[in-house]
């Protein structure tokens, strides 16, 4: 509903969203408490993507303008779906790697230190 808060500036970061449909305004409080805007954002805009990364309080406040449908992802679930997917890279790389003539005499451990600092080159 148009000015509903999705948060509030202070409230646990637990989540980010995804803007499907509305207009949110974002906004800092001040000193004195008055609201500074920050931007405007409208649909397929992220929003609050730092709360992925870090727990700690929300830097900003969140308000539709209008109606909204946001869509939510837990930091919970984002960091399963990101071990999820380095772990079937690891894998994919460790049989890249146990195939390498060059580093047939290495372990499978050490084979895997190397796994895990390789990096994609396009």
């Amino acid at each position: 509903e148009a000015d509903e808060y999705l948060f509030r500036q202070g409230d646990p970061s637990e989540a980010c969203y995804i803007v499907a449909h509305g207009l949110l305004e974002l906004n800092r409080s001040q000193a004195g408490g008055l609201p500074k805007h920050l931007r405007k954002v409208e649909m397929d805009a992220i929003i609050g993507d730092e709360a992925l990364a870090f727990s700690g309080p929300r830097s900003f406040s969140a308000v539709c303008r209008s109606p909204c449908r946001v869509w939510c992802l837990q930091r919970s679930e984002f960091s399963v779906i990101v071990a999820g997917l380095a772990k079937q890279r690891r894998q994919q790389l460790m049989s890249v790697l146990n195939n390498v003539t060059m580093w047939s005499s290495l372990d499978a451990e050490e084979r895997g230190r190397i796994a895990d600092v390789m990096e994609r080159c396009e």
